[in-house]
């Protein structure tokens, strides 16, 4: 389901905020399928900020993407479905922000979100190609918890952009809300891989 709320809203500090933001609306292809808590779960429960310098990592889970200015800063020690979910969302999220930087969303973007994910950040692309818009700066991703099964993982997700800015039309500037926000993720297990089928945030401060 895609919900809209206007056009170009102000320009919050996450991914998913910033493509809500860019387009006014967030995305869930399965609405009232992914609960807070699916049934057996694997992870942190407890919320914690981004810091400036990634965390050590299960072996295998790449943290850091130099080219993006990313770097993932805590994640969920998972095995199984639940590291499968996260190892594609960590490359889902590398690609966002890929897109934010050049304005156009990567092919490789088509194996990691649902059509109606992939819709939101075409959109938002397509915006910030008409207004010269581009967002540059390191982010810090913190995955606070991973909970779910073998067909869906809940992601919740505390995205630190205090460092990003805005460039528009080669004017750089701060983006505006709070440095940090709360986003969710929901990945789902469909034709042999994990896709984001949720990413949503409510421009809540984490």
């Amino acid at each position: 389901m895609l919900t809209g709320r206007g056009a170009l809203g102000r320009p919050l500090v996450v991914a998913a905020a910033l493509a809500a933001a860019l387009t006014g609306c967030s995305s869930s292809s399965q609405a009232g399928d992914a609960p807070d808590d699916p049934p057996s779960a694997t992870g942190s429960s407890s919320p914690a900020a981004p810091s400036s310098a990634p965390a050590a990592q299960p072996a295998g889970l790449r943290t850091s993407f130099p080219k993006q200015e990313l770097e993932f800063t805590e994640l969920p020690t998972a095995t199984g479905p639940v590291r499968g979910a996260l190892e594609s969302y960590v490359t889902f999220e590398s690609l966002v922000r890929r897109s934010f930087r050049v304005a156009g969303v990567p092919p490789r973007m088509r194996r990691y979100a649902s059509q109606p994910v992939l819709s939101i950040f075409r959109s938002s692309a397509n915006t910030m190609q008409r207004r010269s818009i581009h967002f540059e700066g390191p982010t810090g991703i913190a995955v606070t918890s991973a909970r779910g099964n073998d067909d869906l993982v809940a992601l919740n997700i505390c995205i630190d952009a205090s460092q990003t800015m805005q460039v528009v039309k080669g004017r750089t500037k701060p983006l505006d809300g709070p440095p940090s926000t709360k986003v969710r993720a929901v990945v789902t297990h469909t034709d042999g891989r994990w896709v984001v089928t949720e990413y949503s945030s409510k421009g809540e401060p984490c």
